[in-house]
């Protein structure tokens, strides 16, 4: 690609200010001939009517002349379409269909996409308080959520593409621009419904059907007036929901399981509001299809009441609470209620449609679902799902934008590590790396090289995937104990046999620590961070262990987060970099706050370090060995055994002794040798300390 392309764009690289580029000097031999900034050519076109057309001259001559057009299926086709062209509210773009480049025309197009969204979020009023808008649409980085009290509306650059070089073509593009343009009017449509004092409510709601219930009440009610104000651009509100929404299958793949929970039959009730291809009950069990008509016609009985806008998220509080009393009737009051409301049981097809594994007896529960989750349909206002755009590799992130693409957050230690001298009087950042396709392919090529040194590494620690269990034996059922077979001979048939009771279970958790210092430099970063994937990959073969993984550098006590309870981007370990000095203490007091306040239901939580040994920092009056030391010793007393492990011959033992302790570390030179070694050493350590 040359320089002059869309690599060059920052975070919002295509804001409606940017410049378009000028003509280029390439050739466009590589470009389809569909492609729909292009010309077409009329001796191509699928002739599907022919038109005679007279004119009147302007001698009253009668002039008449053929025409061949394809009928048109989107309205974004239809609008971008030369006939509508100069005539409408979208302009023909004729001028980009001239471009030449292949580069170019990809920037442009999307481009014009953003320009075409930012026109149809302003189609109409937007403004809760009267007081008009301006909106703006804006491609993500993959770094941001959208606030629906926010006039900036970001949106993925990755439904519009085929692949990292390449705009989708034909009905693929347009089926999508439909989607992209039906969720900036229903974006548009929906800040119309929403209050401040709703929108705090929703944020800080945790319940996810709740907050489910109150986007597809807002989505609902902003299709609706789409309708009645709009109903030329209906296309595209049905196609965002295709487009975004949740899938048909992906709901009723939940209900294939033994156990249903609540929150799926809530996104089940939804899905059904806003979809146009229906959910049929009938395919449930007789005492689910009950629960669900009754459920169903008080949800959209309560959707349909008006009320006022301050007040919407109670309104989907009390929808859940109804919603949640119907399904969790026991089989006589629902008879009752059933009974009661008029309706009848629907008729199961008996054209051999019905999926049995959706029938049968189910069993209902009420636990609440992970906040995370996707809601039922466009997530544009999900303030917990990032917009897509972190691994678009070609487009929006590039390797020289990737540290302008972290995210950096204020971190204080929750525990009571705060109240220690030696960890005041510093500030902690947070750093979440994003992760590429180039990431993400490099470590998975590593991995799959790497097979047997990650299945020795899971073999040497699999002493504490064992359960403590106890044996009961001279038992007349059970497992056949082969040591009581002689008893045969002298005519007991009956106590030959054993069991094995499992007692409980002992939880681990794992926690890699990576140097990411400067004096890392040389070979060493690149060797401890594939240890470090080596053991991650290892670890997640082991019951009842749980990992996090974190690296440091100095500048502002800045700990990297590869993965705890909130992020995995594990696979951004494969690039890591050095930079800055070792305020190792501080980190490691940093990241055990991490996992007593995230961990601390685990019964073991081990900390293996791999670094250097040379801490470079420590508060005034003490030597950073002396100042490492110390943390090390108090996390240890917080139940967490820190073990050292040196990188290519990084430190010497009595470096390691001041540090980690005489028996608490290993130096091993390059992995491949070293490795056999070091995994004898963590089993004597692991069982060690695991007694202790």
């Amino acid at each position: 690609m040359s320089n002059d392309s869309l690599f060059d764009f920052d975070n919002e690289d295509l804001d409606l200010e940017k410049d378009l580029r000028g003509p280029s000097k390439f050739d466009a031999s590589s470009i389809p001939d569909d492609h729909p900034y292009l010309p077409q050519n009329q001796n191509k076109a699928p002739k599907t009517y022919d038109v005679t057309n007279w004119h009147e001259g302007q001698f009253g001559q009668r002039t008449s002349w053929y025409t061949s057009f394809t009928p048109m299926k989107s309205t974004s086709e239809y609008l971008r379409s030369s006939s509508y062209g100069s005539y409408g509210y979208y302009d023909n773009y004729s001028s980009y269909k001239k471009k030449t480049d292949t580069e170019v025309i990809l920037q442009e197009q999307l481009h014009e996409v953003l320009k075409e969204l930012n026109k149809t979020i302003n189609l109409t009023s937007n403004s809760n308080t009267g007081k008009e808008e301006v909106l703006n649409v804006k491609y993500s980085n993959g770094m941001v959520v959208n606030d629906l009290m926010s006039n900036t509306l970001f949106v993925s650059p990755n439904v519009m593409l085929e692949n990292e070089e390449k705009l989708k073509s034909g009905d693929t593009y347009y089926d999508s621009l439909d989607g992209l343009n039906g969720q900036a009017m229903l974006c548009a449509f929906m800040k119309k419904g929403i209050h401040a004092d709703a929108n705090i409510q929703y944020k800080e709601s945790a319940s996810w059907a709740t907050r489910n219930i109150f986007m597809s009440d807002i989505q609902s009610t902003a299709a609706g007036e789409v309708f009645s104000k709009w109903p030329g651009f209906m296309s595209y509100i049905t196609q965002q929901m295709t487009v975004f929404g949740v899938r048909k299958d992906v709901v009723l793949n939940r209900f294939r399981q033994e156990v249903i929970l609540l929150d799926d039959l809530v996104e089940c009730l939804c899905y059904n509001r806003l979809a146009p291809d229906k959910i049929d009950y009938s395919m449930f069990d007789e005492e689910i299809v009950k629960k669900m008509l009754l459920a169903d016609k008080d949800f959209n009985d309560m959707m349909d009441i008006d009320c006022e806008s301050a007040l919407r998220f109670q309104k989907a509080i009390r929808i859940y609470e109804n919603v949640r009393d119907i399904l969790n009737l026991n089989t006589m009051d629902l008879n009752a209620k059933f009974d009661a409301s008029g309706m009848s049981m629907p008729t199961k097809p008996t054209d051999g449609s019905v999926d049995e594994s959706l029938s049968g007896k189910k069993e209902i529960k009420d636990e609440p679902s992970e906040l995370k989750r996707d809601f039922t349909g466009d997530n544009s206002y999900n303030n917990h799902k990032e917009i897509e755009g972190d691994i678009v590799s070609g487009i929006l992130d590039h390797n020289k934008k990737m540290k302008e693409r972290l995210k950096e957050l204020e971190d204080k230690l929750a525990s009571d590590l705060s109240q220690m001298e030696i960890l005041n009087d510093v500030t902690y950042k947070m750093m979440i790396p994003p992760v590429n396709k180039e990431q993400i392919a490099d470590y998975d090529n590593y991995v799959r090289s790497n097979r047997k040194a990650i299945d020795s590494i899971k073999n040497g620690m699999m002493f504490h995937n064992n359960h403590p269990n106890v044996f009961s034996y001279g038992l007349t059922d059970g497992d056949i104990d082969e040591h009581a077979l002689y008893k045969i001979h002298f005519g007991e048939c009956q106590r030959i046999f054993e069991r094995k009771d499992i007692i409980g279970d002992k939880s681990y958790h794992v926690t890699l620590v990576i140097d990411q210092s400067g004096s890392m430099g040389g070979g060493k970063i690149t060797e401890a961070a594939k240890l470090c994937i080596l053991f991650s990959e290892a670890l997640k073969y082991l019951k009842a262990t749980e990992v996090s993984i974190y690296g440091f550098e100095t500048h502002d006590i800045r700990t990297w987060v590869y993965k705890d309870k909130i992020y995995d981007k594990t696979k951004a370990l494969i690039h890591a970099k050095e930079d800055g000095g070792t305020a190792m203490g501080y980190h490691l007091g940093s990241i055990g706050d991490k996992v007593l306040t995230q961990y601390g239901e685990f019964d073991n939580k081990f900390m293996f370090v791999i670094c250097d040994g040379g801490p470079t920092h420590a508060p005034e009056g003490m030597h950073p060995k002396q100042h490492t030391a110390k943390v090390i010793q108090k996390l240890r007393q917080k139940g967490i055994k820190v073990y050292g492990i040196g990188i290519l011959n990084a430190f010497d033992d009595s470096t390691g002794n001041d540090i980690f302790g005489e028996g608490n570390f290993t130096v091993i030179n390059d992995i491949a040798g070293s490795l056999p070694v070091l995994c004898n050493r963590m089993r004597k350590y692991l069982q060690k300390t695991s007694k202790a």
